[in-house]
């Protein structure tokens, strides 16, 4: 099975020839060397990013919580919290750390 990637189709849209064909009929098409040579994007890099930040539960301690969805990731606020929490489990976002920035 061929290799699948994802590439940036507004580039190529950008480099599309128009093609007349028998009776008239017309479409665009992209040569395929520009196709081969488009850069591959990191699907990582299309997925949505939060914080972890610190935050205060009426009746309890201060929380850490997803600023995506605001939902709470638990109760002990430091860096070992995005070695546990790469992605949020509620929102999926991608995390990072607030405490590294503030510091």
């Amino acid at each position: 099975m061929a290799e699948k990637r994802l590439v940036d189709a507004n580039e190529l849209e950008e480099k599309a020839i128009y093609i007349t064909g028998p009776k008239g009929s017309a479409c665009h098409a992209v040569p395929l060397g520009l196709i081969q040579a488009a850069p591959t994007i990191d699907p990582e890099t299309l997925r949505p990013t939060a914080h972890i930040i610190r935050g205060y539960v009426p009746e309890t301690k201060d929380g850490v919580f997803c600023d995506g969805c605001n939902h709470c990731l638990g109760w002990e606020y430091g860096a070992h919290v995005i070695g546990y929490f790469k992605y949020c489990p509620y929102c999926g976002d991608r995390l990072e750390d607030e405490t590294e920035e503030l510091s």
